[in-house]
C-alpha cells in the first residue's frame, strides 16, 4: 500500500486533522508533500528553516510535523527536542539513512 495515499482511504480524518507542518530547505520536496496531502484532503502549512518552524509550531499547533532533519541553522533534531514532550530520539524517521535525505516526523508537544 502507496502509505502516501492512506489518508484517501480515511477520508474522515483529514477533516478532523489540524494543519500539517512541513518543514524542508528544498522548496521542491516542500511542495511536493504539500500537494499530496492537500490532495488527500489536510491543510498545510510549508516553512524552510527550523527557526520558522518554531515559530509555527507555536502559533498553529500543527497535528504533524513533516521535518527534515538536515536543515541549515537550527537542525531538524533540534526543532524535533524543543517540542518538549518529544525528544530527538522519539523522532521517528520514515525512511532508512541509507536512502538518501532523512525525513522525521512528530506530533508537537
Amino acid at each position: 500500500m502507496n502509505r502516501f495515499f492512506l489518508a484517501a482511504e480515511y477520508p474522515r480524518m483529514a477533516s478532523i486533522c489540524g494543519p500539517i507542518l512541513i518543514v524542508d530547505d528544498d522548496r521542491s520536496s516542500r511542495e511536493l508533500f504539500s500537494c499530496v496531502l492537500a490532495g488527500a484532503g489536510y491543510s498545510t502549512i510549508e516553512v524552510e528553516s527550523g527557526e520558522a518552524a518554531l515559530v509555527q509550531a507555536g502559533e498553529v499547533r500543527p497535528s504533524l510535523v513533516w521535518l527534515d532533519v538536515h536543515l541549515p541553522g537550527v537542525s531538524g533534531y533540534e526543532v524535533c527536542a524543543s517540542f518538549g514532550s518529544a525528544s530527538a530520539s522519539s523522532c521517528r524517521s520514515s525512511s532508512p539513512p541509507a536512502r538518501g535525505p532523512s525525513r522525521t516526523t512528530a506530533s508537537p508537544g
